[in-house]
């Protein structure tokens, strides 16, 4: 787990809400506090959907799907108290930063957090079995790094 703090509010918020940059992610939960509090679940529910749309549905929604709707709570000449998102890598992300060798249910999250005019990331990652393995939250940690830097957002690790 690594705690990174974003040293470019503007470029990084462009990133998030305005490019296809964080897509491929999947977006667990979110909160973004202005006036009032609006809370997300990104969990979807797939008996909203006919049966012929349910085939390759996955538990949360993609970034993709979600960002028009926190960009148009925070536009404005105010600026939020607070935003809270949480994403999931999806199976190809996990696939490509863990490799076949993984073995157990596991999870890779990316917690991006904004208050006080400064914003962080927070890595980690969540098993269905205990580990002293640390090899696989190494190489998440290295992937966000390197998915930031891809991206031109700048930050600084926390120590």
């Amino acid at each position: 787990m690594k705690e990174l703090k974003i040293t470019e509010m503007n470029r990084f918020m462009g990133k998030l809400l305005k490019s296809d940059a964080f897509d491929r992610f999947l977006f667990r939960e979110g909160t973004v506090r202005t006036f009032m509090d609006f809370i997300y679940s990104g969990e979807i529910h797939a008996d909203y959907f006919d049966s012929e749309e349910r085939d390759g549905l996955q538990k949360y929604a993609r970034w993709s799907d979600v960002k028009e709707n926190i960009l148009g709570l925070i536009r404005g000449k105010h600026t939020p108290l607070c935003i809270q998102l949480s994403f999931l890598a999806d199976e190809e992300l996990k696939l490509e930063t863990a490799g076949t060798g993984e073995k157990g249910i596991f999870s890779l999250s990316m917690g991006f957090t904004y208050k006080n005019g400064s914003a962080t990331i927070v890595t980690g990652i969540y098993r269905n079995t205990f580990s002293l393995d640390k090899e696989l939250e190494k190489k998440w940690d290295l992937k966000v790094e390197q998915f930031l830097t891809e991206n031109e957002i700048n930050f600084e690790e926390m120590v």
